[in-house]
C-alpha cells in the first residue's frame, strides 16, 4: 500500500468536515507567500511556480486513483502500471516476473 496524497488545507476544496490544523494553515500561508515572491519574474512564471503547478497536478492525479480511505493499493501489474503512469513513467521491460532474455 502507498499512502495517498494529503487532503487540501482549505475546506473550499472539499466538505466542511475537513479539519484544518495549524500546520496545514501555515503550509498554505508559506506556499502563498513563496508563490507571490518567487512565482513570477518579468511577468512570466518562474521555474519555481512551474514546479509547484506540476506537483499539484501530480497530487490530483494520485488522489484520483486512491481508494476511499486515501490509500493507493498495488495488488498486481495492472495496478502498478496505472500507478507509474501518473508521473509519466513506463516499465522498460514490462511488469511481472522476468522471462528468459
Amino acid at each position: 500500500m502507498v499512502p495517498g496524497p494529503l487532503r487540501p488545507p482549505s475546506a473550499s476544496y472539499g466538505p466542511a468536515s475537513v479539519r484544518r490544523s495549524p500546520a496545514t494553515d501555515l503550509l498554505a500561508h508559506v506556499l502563498a507567500r513563496n508563490v507571490s515572491l518567487w512565482g513570477y519574474e518579468n511577468n512570466k512564471p518562474t521555474e519555481f511556480l512551474i514546479l509547484v503547478i506540476a506537483i499539484l497536478h501530480l497530487a490530483r492525479e494520485l488522489r484520483a486513483i486512491a481508494g476511499p480511505d486515501g490509500m493507493i493499493r498495488v495488488a498486481g501489474c495492472d495496478d502498478a502500471t496505472r500507478l507509474i503512469q501518473v508521473p509519466r513513467y513506463q516499465f522498460q521491460h514490462g511488469c511481472g516476473p522476468a522471462g528468459p532474455p
